[in-house]
């Protein structure tokens, strides 16, 4: 008998959209039976083979996913890279806020220009902070604290053109060629300008700078309505 037309309709085997599904492939480490998930020096490993790699290796930073070079806590159970240097003060909640009290008193002079540059009274140079048995640069900390991290290869350029000034809402991560190509031609910079404009305030610094009593140069216009908060980074 010959087969109706309703039942040809869909006799056949379905389809498979997209590519073919490759068949999983086994961990190459000897006597695992893992699924592997990506490679390691030339072997395809799975996920716990891939982390005890990553634990034996001092030079990586201890983020998941990440493979930058280590540049904080070299003497620490976990380090981190430039780009997560942010998790090295989370790690030490009660020395940061030390640090932190620390910066508020030695900022003597918060009022420097109209868009208000800080200073450390009696100091000379770019002021360092030390923190955790780190020292660090005390704009790059504050900057670190409010505004989180920059990956790996960026500087702090000063767009107030005070290299010595600690407000953090005055600096914004460039490359060295971008922030030398700046300081080249400050003769037509106006970085007060553009600061009074767009200067970025976080919550989080804000209220730390009025509990310190320190102006950041935007309090007037937050309390007006004319200036928003910006989003401060996600970094836990």
């Amino acid at each position: 008998m010959e087969p109706s037309e309703n039942e040809l309709i869909g006799a056949g085997s379905p389809r498979r959209r997209g590519r073919p599904r490759k068949d999983k492939r086994p961990c190459q480490i000897d006597g695992c039976r893992n699924v592997g998930s990506r490679y390691i020096e030339g072997r395809f490993v799975c996920e716990t083979h891939r982390s005890q790699y990553r634990r034996s290796q001092p030079n990586v930073c201890s983020i998941p996913e990440c493979s930058g070079t280590v540049r904080l806590g070299t003497k620490r159970k976990r380090r981190y890279c430039r780009s997560h240097e942010d998790h090295y003060l989370l790690d030490a909640p009660k020395r940061r806020d030390a640090a932190l009290a620390e910066a508020a008193r030695r900022i003597g002079i918060d009022n420097v220009g109209d868009i208000h540059c800080w200073m450390e009274v009696g100091e000379v140079g770019r002021a360092d902070i030390g923190v955790d048995g780190l020292r660090w640069k005390l704009i790059r900390f504050l900057w670190t604290v409010f505004y989180g991290p920059h990956r790996g290869g960026l500087e702090l350029h000063h767009v107030c053109g005070n290299g010595w000034c600690l407000n953090p809402s005055h600096c914004w991560p460039l490359t060295g060629p971008q922030n030398l190509e700046i300081e080249e031609h400050l003769n037509g910079y106006n970085g007060e300008e553009f600061l009074s404009r767009f200067a970025p305030i976080t919550e989080e610094f804000d209220s730390w700078c009025r509990a310190n009593g320190l102006d950041h140069g935007m309090i007037k216009e937050i309390d007006s309505g004319a200036r928003r908060y910006i989003e401060a980074p996600v970094t836990r």
